[in-house]
């Protein structure tokens, strides 16, 4: 059992440290690229809120390879699309953060959050014209 909470701990840590890598390209988007970032931040919230149904009734594995999907994702846009390859990292944090209970998984749920409700911002002020 504590061999189990060391390691949730770890990981809250271990996914803190992704999430690190990735912010420093956040802010230096061209408009194009925070379009593509702002758009799949969206795209892949949505289908987790789709997935989430599914999890909560206690189908861990969909979350898992739902998980596993955005990061090969990330992978696969790390050379071609890197916004698209930053939302999927931060889209992937922010899920396995959340089944996670220790203070570096809460740091990274409210920083992968600002980011998400950033992404839902922009595209409301696009909707409405601002």
């Amino acid at each position: 059992m504590l061999y189990n909470l060391q390691s949730k701990t770890r990981r809250g840590t271990e996914l803190l440290d992704e999430l690190a890598s990735v912010l420093s390209n956040l802010y230096s988007f061209n408009s194009e690229g925070d379009l593509d970032f702002v758009s799949t931040i969206i795209l892949l919230r949505r289908y987790w809120d789709e997935v989430r149904g599914h999890v909560d009734k206690g189908n861990t594995e969909c979350r898992s390879e739902f998980i596993r999907i955005l990061r090969k994702m990330a992978i696969l846009h790390s050379k071609t699309n890197i916004p698209v390859a930053c939302a999927a990292r931060v889209i992937a944090c922010h899920v396995e953060s959340s089944y996670l209970n220790d203070e570096e998984a809460r740091l990274v749920q409210c920083i992968t959050g600002i980011h998400i409700d950033r992404a839902a911002s922009f595209v409301q002020a696009k909707s409405t014209g601002a």
